[in-house]
């Protein structure tokens, strides 16, 4: 469980992380590290990563490591990235003060590229860059060798810019960061860097010159940095000891001071002057750089302790200890309680540790670390760390700003979710990439359900989980599930989106020793217990309006995506293998598809392949518009091999075919007329099409032709004079919008002599019919003065739909009218009506209906009834029919705030006709300090089942819940959702 502390510990550790902006000399005895070596800033601690198609390696006669890279060279060094086709890098051992690192120069040529942490690239055909890193490189190579090639010229080019560049360099004076020139370009020195200013004030205070130290106790308050910039930083404390730096050498006349920090000297408005040694007490004693403006050195570092606060904007940590060295922007804080507010939410997080170590500006290390969202010091659950290093990669400006995301990288050790204290899971290790919108584990539901037992699902960051980087524009993650009455599942997601491409990969496996139960009549045990899928999906960009479609996709056997992806087999894409090409541009488009049947169980047209062109509102003289789409192609009708007969025909086309060659072409004219406030079209449609096999046993030709008008119009009319306070109404403005379409057709074949390859082609038939429609509303003013605003209050749609000549297979469908395309429409004479009345802003009536003229039965019906009583209750009631199922049922939720602890939540479906209640769920949503958490019972006599759930959510973060999602808005409103 880990990657669940990158929500908590990596994300309050970031943006807690530039507290400790500026600051490591003193560490406790008991500090595993205690005998690490201390470095400068400037020697990275990331080990060198150098890849390239074919590198000679080598060494010199002083010690010097060379090697030379021929073919698309990179270096990985932390987030940084050097790319050319050649190269050709030193590798020297240096030592500072005793202490060992590796010297690396690297001479980039050809397609030169740097690109640093914060995003900006540094690009030349030829770049020179330097660095420094305690870690040796590791090489990787298709293939090496250990002849040198110093006779190459790449090689003595390299050997010339690099003497070049050490021409320029003075003596060091520590190591420096990663450095980037380019050659032939001049070198300009570098501004002297200014240091932040550090400002100071105590009660009392003692100055000692000699021993270069600063005592100050009483209301000890210590700051660094402009007040209008994001690196302010306050501390406040009981008793601190200032060191001052080692001052400078005075520069002899008329030579330039040396380069390096430039010590802050301004004077502060309440500075009082002292001896170079001595006691100030009184009102109190402030300073800039020093206590006194008989010491004029800047301060190297300072330590405090007692009641240690420190504050920088929102952020804020407190101590009991606390040491900054701000030369070497390293830090060490005792026994730290740090608080921030999660990025993006309303969310406090704080992190509790015994000691928080900074290496660097941007690396940090706490030991003993806990995460909550709780103030308290004891909280219900939080996460711990044995140790958690950091580096912050955030983009910031000179000021200290957020440019960008946040974001970052963490490595963690011993990680544990506990709950009372009490331990409930453990990682070892992880690793990954944060940013500022991402969570460390995505999911975790735990439940328990008659049929599947005791169930724990979870979906996981995956690249956390192997410890590496994320790839650029690449989101993974990894499911582990357990089903005690069922087995093991384990499954990957990974989604991808490229500069010129994206997709979609699924796979998931699971040994099954369960029955599926998919309905009444339906409990199927399964052919295999090794079940599973796998499904890719790719979308390439070519250019120039070509676009490329693969897909692939396999399922173990017919009931598994119902079974255990029950929302994507009802609603998602068809599960297909192909491979799709399309050419767009402007208003037309080009086409090819060419499609396999992998999944035997499955109704499928395979095309081999399918060319088709369209052309759609393409202007014919400025007075009409032509629509035009063709298909030539092979294609072969594959039914599921389960299969027995065709269940909406008696005579049946949907048999198995053999490859059949197919075209068809359908062209339209459209001619708008306007008659004053009325719209005319008139409209001529033409189809052709040639087929050399059908469900007949022979070739067939299809000649179909169709005529037809559409009309619509809109008009209003205000009644400024209707008011009721009763009803909520304040004028009122009643808009009406008359629709109708008319067509006749004739064709020479039925779509019953067709094998259906392709709905809307071989599908249609030459029936006759027309379209009446009435849709109005009727809208209001509510508000009051000052906050008026329109809404619709009533709306009602009827339409009327009439059809002749309809084929018999449509005899037991619901009725549907399809404007764009008649020929495509539903043909069974019905009524449709869409209604709303908005009672009041809080208080909704809805209904829809079909029903069916040619049997005059009520095919569908719907009505619901929504209140919501803010903030205590909400509540729906809704009546259902369907005719095809002979279904008439109640449904009805309820939200309801108990007290400002508890709320409950019911939904349940009950059948008139059976006297049954189909389904039940009861939720109880509890809030403890900074925490939710919800027990779900649920019922459903549709698949005999009975299942109890347990959610638990941070405050102001549903989306880092574990446990079902579905009710994390109970949180913090009554109010119902529509997924609800």
């Amino acid at each position: 469980m880990a990657p669940s502390v990158g929500l908590g510990l990596s994300v309050a550790l970031l943006w807690c992380a530039p507290l400790l902006a500026q600051p490591l000399s003193l560490l406790p005895v008991d500090d595993p590290d205690a005998t690490a070596p201390l470095l400068p800033a400037g020697v990275s601690r990331c080990a060198p990563v150098l890849c390239g198609d074919y590198a000679h390696v080598w060494g010199e006669s002083d010690g010097t490591q060379v090697v030379q890279f021929f073919g698309e060279f990179t270096l990985h060094l932390g987030d940084r990235r050097l790319q050319s086709q050649e190269s050709v890098i030193w590798i020297q051992r240096a030592r500072w003060h005793d202490l060992a690192y590796y010297h690396f120069e690297v001479c980039l040529s050809q397609q030169a590229k740097v690109r640093d942490s914060a995003g900006t690239l540094t690009s030349g055909q030829m770049l020179f860059v330097t660095f420094n890193t305690t870690e040796p490189p590791v090489v990787e190579a298709d293939a090496t060798t250990d002849a040198p090639g110093t006779d190459s010229s790449l090689y003595r080019a390299a050997v010339d810019v690099r003497a070049l560049v050490r021409q320029g360099e003075g003596a060091d004076v520590s190591p420096a960061g990663l450095a980037v020139l380019e050659p032939g370009v001049p070198r300009i020195p570098p501004r002297p860097e200014a240091r932040p200013v550090v400002r100071h004030w105590a009660d009392d205070v003692v100055v000692d010159q000699h021993r270069r130290l600063i005592t100050a106790t009483g209301n000890v308050y210590v700051s660094q940095g402009l007040i209008d910039s994001g690196d302010f930083m306050e501390i406040r404390a009981d008793a601190a000891v200032l060191f001052l730096a080692e001052p400078p050498p005075s520069p002899a006349k008329g030579l330039a001071p040396p380069n390096g920090p430039v010590p802050a000297t301004e004077p502060f408005p309440e500075e009082r002057p002292v001896a170079e040694s001595g006691r100030t007490s009184g009102e109190g004693v402030a300073g800039i750089g020093d206590l006194g403006s008989g010491v004029s050195d800047a301060v190297a570092g300072v330590y405090l302790r007692g009641d240690v606060v420190l504050t920088r904007g929102e952020r804020m940590i407190r101590a009991a200890e606390l040491y900054y060295d701000f030369e070497n922007n390293r830090a060490l804080i005792l026994d730290a309680v740090m608080r921030a507010m999660a990025p993006g939410r309303d969310l406090p997080i704080y992190v509790r540790a015994e000691q928080v170590r900074q290496l660097s500006s941007t690396e940090y290390v706490a030991q003993g670390a806990l995460v909550t969202n709780s103030e308290f010091y004891t909280p219900h659950i939080h996460l711990g760390a044995e140790r958690v290093h950091l580096t912050d990669l955030t983009s910031r400006d000179e000021s200290g700003q957020i440019t960008g995301l946040m974001a970052g990288r963490y490595r963690m050790h011993d990680v544990t979710l506990n709950l009372e204290g009490v331990p409930l899971a453990y990682w070892p290790y992880t690793a990954g990439d944060f940013r500022q919108s991402e969570t460390a584990i995505r999911s975790i539901r735990t439940a328990y359900r008659e049929n599947d037992g005791l169930v724990f699902q979870s979906k996981w960051y995956l690249f956390n989980l192997l410890g590496v980087e994320d790839p650029k524009g690449v989101d993974g993650a990894l499911r582990l599930d357990y089903m005690s009455k069922r087995g093991p599942g384990v499954g990957v997601d990974v989604d991808y989106e490229q500069e010129t491409s994206y997709g979609l990969f699924r796979g998931y496996y699971i040994h099954d020793t369960g029955t599926d139960n998919l309905g009444p009549f339906r409990d199927e045990e399964p052919d295999t217990e090794n079940r599973g899928r796998v499904t890719w999906r790719h979308r390439e960009l070519l250019g120039q309006g070509w676009e490329l479609t693969l897909e692939g996709s396999w399922i173990s056997d017919p009931s598994f995506l119902e079974e255990y992806f029950e929302g994507e087999f009802e609603e998602g894409k068809e599960q297909e293998t192909l491979a799709y090409l399309k050419k767009q541009q402007d208003n037309w488009a080009l086409t090819a598809l060419v499609q396999y049947r992998m999944l035997d169980f499955l109704t499928q047209t395979e095309h081999w392949p399918d060319l088709a062109f369209r052309w759609v509102g393409e202007p014919l003289a400025e007075i009409a518009s032509f629509y035009h789409e063709s298909h030539f192609g092979f294609a072969r009708y594959l039914p599921d091999n389960r299969r027995l007969f065709d269940k909406l025909r008696i005579r049946d086309n949907t048999g198995r075919t053999d490859l059949t060659m197919r075209t068809d072409t359908r062209n339209e004219i459209d001619l708008p007329i306007k008659l004053g406030s009325v719209n005319l079209v008139p409209y001529a449609t033409g189809r052709a099409g040639y087929w050399d096999g059908s469900a007949d046993d022979g070739s067939r030709d299809r000649l179909f032709g169709s005529l037809g008008m559409r009309a619509g119009t809109q008009f209003w009319r205000l009644f400024e004079d209707v008011s009721s306070d009763l009803l909520d109404v304040h004028g009122v403005r009643h808009v009406i919008e008359p629709q109708a379409t008319a067509w006749m057709s004739q064709t020479n074949s039925d779509s019953i002599q067709l094998s259906p390859f392709q709905y809307g082609v071989e599908t249609i038939d030459d029936f006759y019919g027309s379209s009446v429609a009435l849709r109005q509303r009727w809208q209001t003013k509510r508000g009051g003065p000052g906050n008026w605003r329109v809404v619709d209050w009533i709306t009602f749609d009827i339409e009327l739909n009439l059809y002749g000549n309809a084929p018999h297979y449509m005899d037991r469908t619901i009725g549907r009218f399809y404007d764009h395309r008649p020929e495509n429409s539903i043909a069974r004479n019905h009524i449709r009506t869409d209604a709303s009345y908005r009672v009041s802003d809080t208080t909704t009536v809805l209904a829809d209906a079909n029903f069916d003229l040619n049997d005059g039965s009520m095919d569908m019906l719907n009505v619901s009834y929504a209140v919501e009583r803010s903030p205590r209750l909400s509540y729906f009631i809704g009546y259902r029919r369907i005719g095809d199922t002979d279904s008439n049922l109640i449904g009805f939720g309820a939200n309801y705030e108990i007290d400002v602890k508890h709320r409950v939540a019911v939904r349940s479906y009950y059948d008139l006709d059976r006297n049954n209640l189909d389904q039940l769920d009861v939720t109880l949503v509890r809030k403890f300090p900074r925490w939710y958490a919800a027990l779900t019972f649920g019922l459903d006599r549709i698949t005999e089942d009975f299942s109890v759930g347990v959610s638990v959510w941070p405050e102001g973060a549903p989306g880092a819940a574990i446990g079902h999602k579905r009710y994390t808005s109970l949180a913090t409103s009554t109010g119902i959702r529509p997924e609800d």
